[in-house]
């Protein structure tokens, strides 16, 4: 679901994009501590998933920060085929704890990234498979004890 929530209140943005094969671990990393610098100045929150085919991407802050960042994203040649999964009004920061941080595929999380990779193939998806995604960026994002 899509709104259109006003420029003042934070919104939620979800999407996924295909990674071009310029991008290698080490320019993700650059993609990475750009983001934490440049978030952190304008109130953006959010987890950075890099797989190798697709980025997956949870953003939260100020509505008219989103939109300029999302502007940024669109032009960005790294990636390509930006797909909007989600994008809602909050009433505070879900994501709040990360300017921006990223999870690595190892073992122990691999069944989830082979959910996301599947779910980013997905032309439309539903709210269940929404929901299940978000708790997997949840589960995924969460600071070590």
């Amino acid at each position: 679901m899509v709104l259109n929530p006003s420029e003042n209140q934070i919104t939620q943005l979800i999407y996924v994009s295909k990674r071009k094969s310029i991008v290698d671990d080490d320019e993700a990393q650059k993609i990475l501590e750009t983001s934490r610098k440049n978030n952190d100045t304008c109130g953006i929150k959010g987890v950075l998933l890099v797989l190798p085919e697709y980025f997956f991407q949870v953003v939260e802050g100020p509505s008219k920060n989103i939109d300029e960042l999302m502007n940024r994203v669109e032009n960005d040649t790294r990636h390509c085929e930006l797909k909007v999964l989600s994008k809602k009004a909050l009433s505070g920061y879900e994501f709040g704890v990360w300017s921006m941080v990223n999870v690595n595929i190892d073992t122990e999380n691999a069944d989830s990234f082979v959910v996301l990779n599947r779910l980013a193939k997905t032309e439309s998806p539903t709210e269940g498979q929404l929901k299940g995604m978000y708790f997997i960026f949840k589960g995924l994002s969460q600071p070590p004890c």
